[in-house]
């Protein structure tokens, strides 16, 4: 049922992962920096510790509180869409068409050789990753041959995916872990 709410882009399968409905967190880990921002703090515990900390026996997953993921962040000015005969609706077209991943072509495609073992396909990185990148994107070209970028009618950012739920550890910002214990697992030992 999830499948259909994914972006149309979604290159692989999803992950399915299983657990008991009864697992208990044994552990509650807060994480927090004097020098790193939230984001990277984020950043941090989602890419090294989650992946560490589930490699444990006996630990059936972990779940992250207060968790803010990267995103670019797109502010639309209404008044200059306007003054360009622009809608959100062209912007996120643009933007869709602009931040594609294409295929490049193939390793050991047809016609192969005798013997040949490989046949890879070649993806190009086309999407794109700093906030320069998005506002160069192109939203209309006039008559005349102005351009229109995306700059020209939005602020550009990168940011949090979600500003929902603020975590913090003693007043200060934090990224917080639920460790869950297996079933039938002991937990002094995990």
């Amino acid at each position: 049922q999830a499948l259909r709410n994914l972006p149309a882009d979604i290159d692989a399968p999803p992950v399915v992962t299983k657990a008991d409905a009864n697992a208990d967190v044994i552990m509650i880990l807060s994480v927090q920096s004097k020098e790193k921002t939230i984001l990277q703090i984020s950043d941090f515990v989602e890419n090294v510790l989650v992946e560490k900390l589930q490699t444990i026996p006996e630990v059936s997953g972990v779940n992250i509180f207060g968790q803010r993921k990267y995103a670019m962040r797109i502010w639309l000015d209404p008044a200059k869409l306007a003054s360009y005969q622009l809608t959100p609706a062209d912007v996120a077209a643009a933007v869709q068409a602009q931040n594609a991943q294409v295929s490049a072509g193939q390793i050991g495609g047809t016609p192969s050789l005798a013997g040949q073992q490989l046949n890879a396909t070649v993806t190009a990185q086309t999407r794109l990753q700093t906030p320069e990148q998005f506002r160069n994107i192109l939203l209309k070209t006039a008559g005349n041959g102005s351009q229109v970028r995306l700059s020209d009618v939005a602020r550009v950012e990168l940011g949090g995916e979600s500003y929902d739920v603020i975590s913090r550890y003693n007043g200060k910002p934090a990224a917080g872990l639920g460790i869950k214990l297996a079933a039938g697992a002991n937990a002094l030992a995990t």
